[in-house]
């Protein structure tokens, strides 16, 4: 049985301490037997003052050290210190040797309090923060102080949720979605769906900080979000980021004219279908008319009519065929517009 002890001290090399101080106050940890006889110390620190809060012994048989740090980069620290305190973590091997170090922090006060190596082999920090989005951090501080939790991978790089997200260049099928770039992230993955549907995400995969995304439904509405890819072996990511909307638009055609389709005559019946339905519409004056069944993804599955129709009510039936049950959409383009109904298949 061995014991494992972890504080922080500003003595030099004298008595049970085996290594001088770097600076003000150092991490200081003793591995002793049973008895309390000490087999190892070892000091860890920078020029200024680095406070050891927990220690826990990881799963290779090594030591996760965490607290919080002024130091800049010197000593132990190879990262500088981004605010007041910040978080610091060492790792060392089962004898206490350094094997490497990470600095989380904004730009005021964070206190780390707690840390714990996860499943994945990496390790969750949390403490409580005084800084607002800055750093590491991508929260502002709600008040005075605020808890604050860091994930990172097993080589204690932190995954960090994509921030300023924003929505550009939407037409009336396309649409380019963009994010900040996360330090330490190797890629992203985007997914999106039309809003408010409970179909599946389509998710893809991204190098690098913004995606176009295609084939997408005229004048609908879609849902998107964005997270961090840390490492492609062990799939470390960040969380998901907070949802995003965006409409797409109607081609340039559709808003300078008068759409010749009477909206209110466009049905699908019955709706829920089951095995048939009708689709009726009415046009003001002749138009090409295409209609299609779409997916909730905005893919398109089915053509049910794509040919020039006279001014007048039309009724067209359409079978299910091998589409499953789930929700649909029904598009109808024209000369100069494109409506569109929702309906489900049972």
């Amino acid at each position: 049985m061995v014991i494992f002890w972890g504080g922080w001290s500003w003595s030099g090399r004298s008595g049970d301490k085996t290594q001088p101080t770097k600076g003000d106050n150092d991490y200081w940890i003793i591995k002793t037997d049973a008895r309390g006889v000490s087999q190892w110390d070892a000091d860890f620190g920078g020029s200024s003052n680095d406070y050891l809060t927990p220690v826990e012994q990881t799963a290779d048989g090594g030591y996760i050290l965490g607290g919080y740090s002024s130091s800049p980069v010197s000593g132990d620290k190879t990262q500088a210190t981004q605010g007041g305190t910040d978080y610091w973590i060492v790792k060392t091997d089962a004898n206490g040797k350094k094997q490497w170090d990470a600095d989380f922090g904004g730009s005021d006060f964070d206190f780390l309090s707690d840390l714990k190596q996860t499943k994945d082999g990496g390790y969750i920090l949390g403490g409580y923060s005084s800084s607002n989005t800055s750093g590491n951090k991508t929260q502002d501080s709600k008040g005075l102080n605020d808890y604050w939790i860091v994930k990172t991978n097993p080589d204690g790089i932190a995954c960090n949720i994509p921030t300023n997200l924003k929505t550009t260049n939407i037409t009336s099928d396309a649409a380019i979605v963009k994010w900040d770039n996360v330090s330490g992230a190797i890629g992203y993955n985007v997914s999106y769906r039309i809003a408010g549907s409970l179909a599946e995400w389509t998710t893809v995969n991204v190098a690098d900080n913004q995606k176009a995304l295609h084939d997408l439904f005229p004048g609908t509405p879609y849902e998107w979000r964005v997270r961090s890819v840390c490492n492609t072996q062990q799939r470390i990511t960040s969380p998901w980021s907070v949802k995003q909307t965006f409409t797409t638009g109607f081609s340039s055609n559709a808003i300078a004219k008068t759409i010749p389709v009477q909206e209110n005559s466009f049905e699908v019946n019955p709706n829920p279908v089951s095995q048939s339905a009708v689709i009726s519409f009415s046009l003001a004056k002749a138009s090409s008319v295409s209609i299609t069944i779409g997916d909730v993804k905005g893919r398109i599955l089915k053509v049910v009519a794509n040919e020039s129709f006279s001014a007048g009510h039309y009724k067209i039936n359409f079978s299910r065929e091998s589409l499953t049950a789930g929700t649909y959409y029904l598009q109808l383009k024209s000369d100069s517009g494109v409506i569109m109904k929702k309906f489900i298949i049972e």
